[in-house]
């Protein structure tokens, strides 16, 4: 997985892709295209015009190794009323962990060790 903070959502591998999030509104909600400007028919938009309580679910990312990073929610997960996931094409394909599930985490590399670490709340 590459660590890019040019890349606004996250590209999972479809095996573990997030194809539905229990997101959700009071009397139910909507799903709807992506935006234009998304261009990813995989994405999963709501719309939550009218709602002033939406629920949106914990999400953690586990790595290699045990680490698991918890998102902050609904920052973490949702970006413009879409979710911050994507599916890339096969289980070969590169992954990117995205700018909107890094944004409250201090990213800290370990390049002499080959580590990456992150820091919640320290942005």
């Amino acid at each position: 997985m590459i660590i890019d903070s040019g890349t606004v959502v996250t590209n999972l591998r479809p095996t573990v892709y997030i194809r539905r999030a229990a997101v959700g509104v009071p009397g139910g909600h909507g799903c709807v295209p992506a935006p234009t400007a998304v261009q990813a028919p995989q994405h999963v938009c709501y719309n939550f015009t009218g709602y002033d309580n939406v629920t949106v679910p914990r999400i953690a990312l586990t790595f290699r190794g045990g680490v698991t990073v918890d998102l902050d929610v609904p920052s973490g997960i949702l970006s413009g009323g879409c979710l911050a996931f994507a599916a890339v094409r096969t289980d070969n394909s590169t992954t990117f962990l995205g700018n909107v599930n890094q944004s409250t985490f201090e990213v800290l590399y370990d390049v002499k060790g080959g580590r990456v670490g992150f820091r919640p709340g320290a942005c």
